[in-house]
Order: structure tokens, then sequence, then C-alpha cells
């Protein structure tokens, strides 16, 4: 088996998240994900990366901007999955499939592992059976008193979204200077 990943966009600075993940399955299978498919922080219609050709299936971390945005120019046949409660929050011309928060699904061939991310309402990481494990989480929060967050299998592979990896004081220490 083969695996490629390929960071399209959300490197570098804070920007639209979009990764491809191909692979081919033991049966020969070629499958091509997109995980997120985040659109512009700017307010400008460039999202900074483009859909690819081959892509069979799009699977959605969480609702925020910079990880769905991007979902406005894929076509209807496409399947994009997502949480039941990040649902409402996407285009209504997509081909949606349920994403389960905790759970295990089959996409082309490739199980994919859910737990809660600790971030969003409804914000889940991925955890792909391919290549000893590809883990992926569009934003997480070990620290949230609202989100719970699930740990992950072990995974070969990590993918992070690092846009809160800036602060260096926890959340109990920002909530205590906001007290004083």
């Amino acid at each position: 088996m083969t695996t490629t990943i390929n960071v399209l966009s959300g490197f570098g600075s804070k920007a639209a998240a979009a990764i491809s993940i191909k692979t081919q399955l033991e049966n020969g299978q070629l499958v091509h994900l997109l995980l997120d498919a985040g659109g512009s922080l700017e307010g400008i219609s460039d999202k900074g990366w483009q859909l690819p050709e081959d892509v069979d299936a799009i699977v959605i971390s969480h609702d925020h901007p910079d990880h769905i945005g991007g979902l406005v120019d894929v076509p209807a046949s496409l399947p994009v999955y997502a949480t039941e409660q990040v649902i409402p929050y996407l285009p209504k011309h997509l081909n949606i499939q349920r994403l389960p928060n905790r759970g295990t699904i089959d996409i082309n061939g490739i199980r994919i592992r859910t737990g809660c991310a600790g971030h969003s309402f409804g914000g889940v990481w991925l955890h792909l059976d391919i290549a000893g494990g590809i883990f992926y989480s569009g934003d997480f929060c070990l620290e949230s008193e609202l989100f719970p967050f699930d740990r992950p299998p072990k995974a070969a592979t990590a993918l992070l979204d690092a846009s809160y990896g800036l602060y260096d004081r926890t959340q109990d220490q920002a909530k205590q200077d906001i007290l004083s």
C-alpha cells in the first residue's frame, strides 16, 4: 500500500485547512480523500487551494470557516462527511453523509475512527486506519470545560491544526488573569 499526504493549505500562517490523502488499498483500489475544505479568512474568494479532480470524498472535522468555507465550490455529486451537529452549517447543495461523533465508519474502503476533539460542538478528530494510522485533528483542545476530548488511538502520522498552539499560558492561567 502506498499513501501520499499533501497539505494543500493551512501551513506557514493561519489559512484555510485542506489536506489530501491518497492511498492504494490492499485490493489495489485507489482512494483519494480530502480532510477539511477551508475557505479564505480574509473575505476574498481565493481560498488558497484547488479541489483535486480525483477526490472521492471530503471528511469535515468541524464547522469553522477555515475548515468548511471552501465547500461552496464543491460539486453536488461529491460525498461530504460531517457530524450531525456540523451538517446544518454546510452548503445545502452538497451530498451530505453522516459522520459519527464517536465511532467508526468505512469511507471508500478506508476505516475511519472518530472522537470528540474538545474544540467545538460536533467537532471530531479522525483516525484513518491506513499507513500505520493517520491521525488528523482540525483543531483540538485538551482543557475545554465545555467540549469533551477523547484520546485517539496511536498513529504513525499525526496532522494537527496548530492555530491555537501559540499560547504560552494554560486555560486556567488565562481565567485567573481575567478574574484578578
